[in-house]
């Protein structure tokens, strides 16, 4: 009797354990760990495309940011001397003198600080002629507009003289005689223009040529210098090319 009672609880047992099985939730599956084969390779960011570097570099959210670039303090300076060695000096003529000697005389007058000095040769001229003209100006372009101002006022016999020791200066007439030449003078100076008349056998002349430094040009009176050079004229002229 007992044992057919154990067996039966047994039976009973069992199909509860079947039942349970049967009728149980699948079990989740288990979180996978990541394995060093899905992991993304690293990379330095010289190895990537210049496309996708440049993006990252430029981008803060993209979790870098180009740390901003210095300017190296030799650059600074390089670029402060470049800025004066730029900037335009005042050039001046001063003349003309009858010799060498005044023209060294006059350059030693003007010596100083900021300034540098050299004299010119100008040759002289021959023939039977009187030649009325303007003196050079500072560069091409103030002789062209000088020249309009002379054709405007009506004297249309003049040139712009491109090259030589006369360059940017502006002849106004050839005469065969003194007086002739002199009334086309008078005309021209009574018009607002300082015309000059080179009369002939005129020997050669000399010329001292000045270049200020900036630092040295803001004070610079040209005609007070002028006149301890005994020189007749100053001229503004086009400062010579560097190097």
């Amino acid at each position: 009797m007992f044992a057919r009672a154990l067996i039966v609880l047994l039976l009973v047992l069992n199909l509860g354990v079947a039942a349970w099985w049967l009728l149980r939730d699948a079990p989740a599956e288990p979180a996978r760990t990541a394995s060093a084969a899905d992991l993304p390779s690293l990379r330095l960011v010289s190895e990537l495309p210049a496309a996708e570097r440049a993006r990252m570099l430029a981008d803060p959210a993209g979790g870098m940011q180009a740390a901003p670039a210095q300017q190296p303090v030799a650059d600074t300076q390089d670029d402060t001397a470049t800025d004066v060695a730029t900037t335009p000096a005042r050039c001046y003529a001063f003349g003309p003198f009858a010799d060498a000697d005044a023209a060294e005389a006059a350059r030693i007058a003007l010596a100083g600080a900021g300034r540098r000095l050299s004299t010119r040769r100008e040759a002289g001229r021959s023939g039977g002629h009187w030649d009325v003209r303007m003196p050079a100006q500072a560069d091409r372009a103030a002789a062209q507009a000088l020249a309009a101002r002379i054709d405007a006022a009506g004297f249309k016999d003049y040139y712009v003289i491109a090259t030589g020791a006369a360059a940017n200066s502006i002849a106004l007439g050839r005469f065969g005689d003194e007086a002739t030449a002199l009334r086309h003078q008078a005309a021209l100076q009574a018009a607002g223009f300082a015309a000059m008349v080179d009369s002939p056998g005129q020997p050669d002349r000399w010329w001292l040529d000045l270049e200020l430094d900036r630092a040295a040009s803001g004070d610079f009176d040209a005609q007070a210098a002028r006149g301890s050079t005994g020189a007749d004229e100053v001229l503004a002229r086009a400062c010579a090319a560097a190097g």
